[in-house]
């Protein structure tokens, strides 16, 4: 339980607006469609939520604690989930995020569409991406 409060604490900081709960996170955790990879030594620092889509991957939040970001957690993470048997995985970024944005673009995603007004808080548009692997 430990665990998801720190991925509850780290959520509520990352995005305040639309953060998960701690029990919706402990949902995940123990359903079999997710997956929940974590870094950190003795605390989670970041953490990585994927849904199985059967096909491909499903990212749900990606996020790392404020004081432990530029050390390539999320990049680490990313590497494990694209080395977890699946040939895609997708996600959706505020369009308004670039630096999010350019983040997953150098780690191999791509733009594939745009979300009108996607985002209940403040209608913005979602900019959804794809990781395929090359094969």
């Amino acid at each position: 339980m430990e665990k998801i409060l720190e991925i509850a604490a780290i959520e509520a900081a990352a995005f305040p607006t639309n953060a998960l709960s701690a029990a919706e996170i402990y949902f995940m955790e123990e359903n079999p469609g997710y997956e929940i990879l974590t870094e950190g030594r003795d605390a989670v620092e970041a953490y990585l939520i994927l849904f199985d889509t059967i096909e491909a991957w499903e990212m749900i939040k990606l996020a790392t604690r404020a004081d432990c970001r530029k050390k390539g957690l999320a990049t680490r993470l990313l590497a494990k989930a694209k080395a977890m048997g699946k040939e895609k995985i997708f996600l959706e970024v505020r369009q308004s995020h670039g630096d999010t944005i350019r983040f997953y673009e150098k780690n191999g995603f791509r733009t594939l569409s745009l979300r009108k007004n996607y985002y209940r808080d403040t209608n913005e548009n979602a900019v959804i991406m794809v990781y395929e692997k090359k094969g």
